[in-house]
Parts: structure tokens; C-alpha cells; sequence
């Protein structure tokens, strides 16, 4: 039987093994964030086994050392449940782009419905998730700095600075996380329901996602491009030290190197796969609306927005 959608087989096909790249991507991500946890919990536990060395040292009495390991816990049993709640989030985007490929191919999935709501209830946690973080943040930034001060009064640093500068690095990130996950949420919500025969187009709301996605994009071309910056002090180092002096210090932080390297290569890897996701899932949105928008057996296309980048199906 011939799909109502007539989809371009070729198309198609190019559609899903995107949705295939873009799915295998995710779970390349789910274990190198499962990778960056494991080390920041090793980092935590050596924090941990440093306090409690300093407190059994004489004079190390400080009331706010058992304060600070409690924290530092608390901080680790947080990445344990992020990683649970990050792993969670990134199935259930999975099924949705599965779910979104096959809609633009004209094959209905019967938990497509399901799997959108699944996937916009975890992009709203997200949301949510950003601002409780940043409080948290605030919060655990005051409490260092109080416990800094405990220990050295020259170490201290006032509670209101350290708000006021956590607000302002903090919004930005808020403001945009929350626009951006808004407009993916709304993308796969009228997939769905353009899906269900709706005759709203999804154009529009792809070509909104598209925009923040792009938007993104170059950020982390940016982002890369400050990373490598902050590398040159450590590669002229030989160089400024002069050749004998140069050598030495070359040998003798050897090791540092080494795990510097180490922590490049994941670092180059975290970026790859985001830089591929997000270049990706952009031109995944646009080619899903394009197929959806194409017009239906006795129905009259879509009229694309002209203020986006949408092609006409017509």
C-alpha cells in the first residue's frame, strides 16, 4: 500500500542513515561522559583523602573541614545521578530522531507520540535542570568561600561578590540552554502531530531549531579555538626557557605532559562528537520538514515561511 506521505526514496534513505550517524554518535557520548564521571569521582575521592589528611594534622582543627568533605561528597553523588539521568535522556533521543526518520520516510512508528512526549519531558528537565544547577552552584560557591575564610581569613572572599559573579557567568547559560532546548522540544512536537495527519507544517519549527543549532555550532568553534590558544604557553615553554633549560623543564614535566595529552585527546573527542551531533542534527531537522511539508493526497502544500531558510515542497 502507498504511503499518504510519498516521501523521495532517495531521500529517505539519506534521512536514515543520519538518524543512524546521529544515534551512534549519542551513544559514543554516553560513554565518554560515563569516562569524564569516572575521573571526577577518582578527583572527588583525592579531594576527600586530602582533607581528611589536613584535619588529622595538629593545629588542622578547622570547624569547617567536616563541612567541606560533606561537600565534596554530596558533589560526587551528584555526578553519579547525572550520569543515570544523562544516559536516560540521551535513549529517549534516540528513539524520537529513530521515531522522526521514519515519519519523514512515511512509516508512522506507533510510539512516535510516546517517544516525543518521553523525549520533551527530559529536554524540560534539562531546562529546569540548568537553573537548579546554577543555584546549586551559587550555593556551594558560597559555602567555600565561608569555609576558605574559616581557615585563612586572607583567603576569604565576600558572599555577595561571589553571588554577583555567579549570576552574571551563570544567566547567560540559562537564558540560552532554555531557548535552545524550547525549540527542539517544539520541532519534535510538530513532527508528531504533522505525523498524525495535522496539516501544520513543520518548517517553521525546524527552521527555528536549525537557527539555534546553529548558533551553537559556531560557539564550539569557538570554544575550540580558545582551547588550542591556551595551549601555546605550554608549547613555548622549552622555547622561552632557552634550549638547556628548555630541555630540562621538557623532561622533568614529562609526565605532565603526558596527562595533559591524555586529557586532550578526550577533550578532542568531546568536541568531534558535539561538533558532528549539532552540525548534523541541524540538517537532520530541515531534510525531516522537508519531507513532512510535501502535500498529502488531496491536500494543498504547506506554505513555507518566507523569513526561513525552508525549501519549498511545491
Amino acid at each position: 500500500m502507498t504511503s499518504s506521505l510519498s516521501p523521495i526514496s532517495s531521500a529517505g534513505t539519506d534521512l536514515r542513515r543520519r538518524s543512524d550517524r546521529l544515534q551512534s554518535w549519542l551513544t559514543q557520548l554516553i560513554w565518554l561522559y560515563g569516562l569524564f564521571s569516572i575521573l571526577g569521582l577518582l578527583g572527588m575521592g583525592g579531594a576527600v583523602v586530602a582533607l581528611l589528611a589536613v584535619s588529622g594534622l595538629p593545629g588542622a582543627d578547622a570547624p569547617g573541614g567536616p563541612l567541606l568533605v560533606a561537600l565534596v561528597l554530596a558533589s560526587g553523588l551528584l555526578v553519579l545521578v547525572s550520569l543515570v539521568l544523562y544516559v536516560l535522556a540521551i535513549l529517549a533521543a534516540k528513539r524520537a530522531l529513530a521515531g522522526a526518520a521514519e515519519a519523514g520516510e512515511g512509516r508512522v512508528s506507533p510510539t512516535l507520540d510516546q517517544d516525543v512526549r518521553r523525549l520533551n519531558a527530559w529536554l524540560t528537565l534539562g531546562q529546569w535542570g540548568t537553573l537548579v544547577g546554577a543555584v546549586l552552584g551559587l550555593l556551594f560557591g558560597v559555602v567555600t568561600s565561608q569555609m576558605a575564610g574559616a581557615l585563612s581569613s586572607d583567603a576569604q572572599v565576600p558572599s555577595t561578590f561571589v553571588l554577583f559573579g555567579g549570576l552574571i557567568g551563570n544567566l547567560p547559560t540559562i537564558v540560552l540552554t532554555w531557548l535552545i532546548l524550547a525549540s527542539v522540544k517544539r520541532f519534535f512536537s510538530h513532527v508528531s502531530l504533522r505525523a498524525r495527519g495535522s496539516q501544520q507544517p513543520v518548517g517553521p519549527a525546524a527552521g527555528a531549531a536549525s537557527g539555534w543549532l546553529m548558533f551553537v555550532y559556531v560557539f564550539l568553534w569557538i570554544a575550540v579555538g580558545l582551547s588550542a590558544l591556551s595551549l601555546l604557553p605550554a608549547l613555548l615553554l622549552p622555547a622561552a626557557l632557552g634550549s638547556e633549560r628548555g630541555a630540562d623543564a621538557a623532561v622533568g614535566a614529562g609526565g605532565l605532559f603526558a596527562l595533559v595529552a591524555a586529557f586532550l585527546a578526550l577533550f578532542g573527542w568531546l568536541y568531534s562528537l558535539l561538533l558532528r551531533l549539532v552540525g548534523h542534527s541541524r540538517l537532520f531537522a530541515l531534510e525531516v520538514a522537508a519531507q513532512l511539508d510535501q502535500p498529502r493526497t488531496g491536500e494543498a502544500a504547506p506554505l513555507p515561511d518566507p523569513w526561513l531558510n525552508i525549501p519549498d515542497p511545491r
